[in-house]
């Protein structure tokens, strides 16, 4: 049988996740497949799994190295692949309909492109959500079912719902960097600006698995980040990708604040010196003044910021009027997770609307659409947890609600303020 398609997947420690996942690739219609699965060192019953699954088809391969991580057992799967095209998949997620590698392969031979891309679903604590964003922008910009330029698209995550033409990265030479942390979009933005373009496919394709695992922003994984988001930026660069950067790169430092931060300015000097060419690059090619700039001043500034912010939110937590959480996503849930104990008098979470009709708890509280609390809108505070950039969205549509007390919580703030507190 001609291997049109090789399927790739690290595997470290994920027992509980890993038959779903590799089931969901079995079961794919299309069948000139082969599953190549990298043990990455797993040292729970992953190796067993997996040997049992190899047994029972002769598609799939498994490879064994020592933990080097994701980026070092992708590698290895991209050198042993025999496929036209190269897929990842990580263990802990999966494909959400059976005919997932058939849509993307055929879009990508019907309309001969190097790179065919689907939807990404994000399925956090078992709710689903259809992500159809790339930084800023709705994907509907995009032109779904269409072929997209590069240049005009601005969102390097997620490799994971990309089909990739094998030549493309064989030729190349286009590996993912030895980094625990931040190691796929230097390898997606690579394989972008290489190809040109690429197949959008109106097609939920990958389904991500989030909020069963927290990362953990240790030194070494806050320094890998660090250099993933510099070599992205010198390829941005390179290429001029001015939309990436407007919709990516620009306030990335406010999307991961631990790493800028926590350790910046304070003795790592490896840290300090990845900062140091970060900021040469944004002021070479964007300019002076701008937010991506990181500098001592700065950073002791935000420091002392997210410590006043920290208590104003403890505060605030622990008054004794009625609260609504606005949020059900990842943020929400950590919130919620980390500081139950502290929260007096919240009578709810709350969503802009309900995905579907089953129902879904936060902590124990009931997600509801915000319409459902109208009757509290003149005397609770509804705190909104979500990512920055729908904020103020989120704040003007309370306000058109009758909604007359808010407060917007910068959750990334909060974590560095929690992480500076441990430091101590």
């Amino acid at each position: 049988m001609s291997i049109k398609i090789s399927v790739i997947m690290p595997v470290y420690n994920v027992e509980r996740y890993l038959s779903e996942c590799i089931d969901s690739v079995v079961r794919q219609t299309f069948k000139e497949k082969e599953i190549i699965v990298v043990n990455d060192g797993s040292t729970d019953s992953s190796l067993l799994i997996l040997n049992e699954y190899a047994d029972k088809y002769d598609n799939i391969v498994v490879l064994t190295q020592k933990n080097q991580g994701p980026g070092p057992a992708r590698n290895n799967g991209i050198q042993h692949a025999k496929g036209k095209y190269l897929i990842f998949i990580d263990p802990d997620d999966f494909y959400p309909s059976d005919d997932c590698l058939e849509a993307l392969y055929d879009a990508a031979e019907k309309n001969n492109v190097l790179i065919c891309g689907g939807i990404i679903i994000r399925n956090s604590y078992g709710g689903r959500s259809v992500k159809r964003t790339a930084g800023k922008i709705k994907m509907e910009e995009y032109h779904l079912n269409k072929i997209v330029k590069v240049r005009d698209y601005s969102d390097v995550y997620s490799h994971q719902r990309y089909l990739f033409r094998a030549d493309l990265i064989k030729t190349n030479n286009i590996f993912f960097p030895d980094y625990r942390l931040f190691e796929d979009p230097p390898f997606t933005a690579k394989a972008m600006v290489l190809a040109g373009e690429f197949y959008e496919l109106d097609k939920e394709i990958y389904d991500y698995r989030s909020g069963h695992k927290k990362t953990n922003y240790s030194l070494e994984k806050s320094l890998d980040l660090l250099r993933g988001i510099r070599d992205v930026l010198k390829l941005a660069q390179e290429y001029n990708w001015q939309k990436m950067y407007e919709n990516r790169l620009k306030n990335i430092n406010d999307d991961f604040m631990i790493p800028f931060y926590k350790y910046s300015f304070c003795g790592n000097k490896e840290v300090d010196d990845t900062i140091e060419e970060i900021n040469a690059i944004v002021k070479d090619w964007i300019g002076d003044q701008e937010s991506l700039i990181v500098g001592e001043e700065k950073v002791r500034k935000v420091r002392e910021e997210s410590q006043i912010e920290y208590k104003a939110f403890v505060d605030t937590l622990m008054d004794k009027r009625e609260k609504i959480i606005y949020g059900a996503g990842l943020k929400a849930h950590e919130l919620m997770e980390h500081h139950i104990d502290k929260m007096k008098n919240v009578i709810g979470v709350a969503v802009t609307k309900v995905q579907d009709s089953s129902d879904k708890f936060l902590a124990g509280l009931r997600v509801q659409s915000i319409e459902n609390y109208l009757p509290y809108s003149q005397e609770a505070l509804v705190m909104i947890t979500t990512i920055p950039i729908y904020q103020e969205e989120i704040e003007i549509n309370l306000r058109k609600l009758g909604f007359k007390h808010t407060v917007r919580l910068n959750t990334g703030k909060l974590e560095l303020a929690e992480a500076l507190l441990v430091a101590r």
